[in-house]
């Protein structure tokens, strides 16, 4: 697989320090679900660090309601054609070709963010020369088994709340180390670990197994945004 390095133009709302792989993965795949798309794609994305503090101008709400009305995608030629303040954002994506990093991004930018936020490809590079390997985001409800294995270890609760994304059940989505699969639960707390690796392949830290027990959205979720593996940040 290739590394790219991508900037994304946030419109309209989203000023957060870090846009997580995991609200790429969550955008694209909503964005999946309500055109009835099934994707089968190998694209995964890395965290997005803020790196400009040049803060949008809100609409009023009335001018958000009326163009909340109108058909999807909500309002990306609103924000985008009228040349609009943005905040970029910067991180990694992986990807067989650079086309399918595009396409994704070009179909699914206006699901990323919050609510009103449309987010825009601003620029792309291919990435030869990497230094250090990350994993980034991936779901583990036990970290004992990773802590044997890896001494720099960022963790973080996944905020899942009581629901997952799409059917609205208590369940979460976590990688069992130990068998190597993705699996379903419902315990409380589910991990997210970020860690450094040493010689490791880019692209997953699983292979294409682990998502057997998964449903097609589910798939999609977790490849695009859970346990990447690319240049650490």
């Amino acid at each position: 697989m290739k590394v790219f390095r991508i900037k994304l133009r946030a419109y309209n709302g989203f000023n957060k320090e870090i846009l997580p792989s995991t609200t790429i993965a969550g955008g694209i795949t909503y964005g999946a679900y309500l055109n009835k798309h099934e994707l089968h794609t190998n694209v995964g994305f890395t965290n997005f660090y803020k790196s400009n503090d040049s803060y949008k101008l809100y609409l009023s709400r009335i001018k958000l309601n009326r163009i909340v009305n109108e058909s999807e995608p909500f309002y990306s030629f609103k924000y985008v054609n009228k040349g609009e303040y943005y905040l970029i954002y910067t991180g990694y994506a992986v990807a067989d070709k650079e086309d399918d990093l595009i396409d994704l991004i070009n179909k699914y930018g206006t699901y990323i963010g919050n609510w009103n936020t449309v987010f825009v490809l601003d620029s792309i590079s291919e990435v030869n020369n990497i230094n250090d390997l990350c994993v980034y985001n991936l779901p583990i409800t036990d970290l004992s088994e990773l802590l044997l294995k890896y001494k720099e270890i960022k963790v973080e609760v996944h905020k899942y709340v009581n629901s997952n994304y799409i059917n609205l059940t208590p369940c979460k989505i976590y990688y069992d180390p130990v068998e190597r699969k993705f699996k379903i639960t419902r315990d409380r707390n589910v991990y997210l670990a970020t860690f450094k690796v040493g010689e490791m392949n880019i692209g997953h830290y699983y292979d294409e197994s682990a998502l057997d027990n998964l449903s097609i959205f589910d798939k999609i979720y977790v490849k695009t945004g859970f346990g990447v593996v690319g240049p650490c940040l």
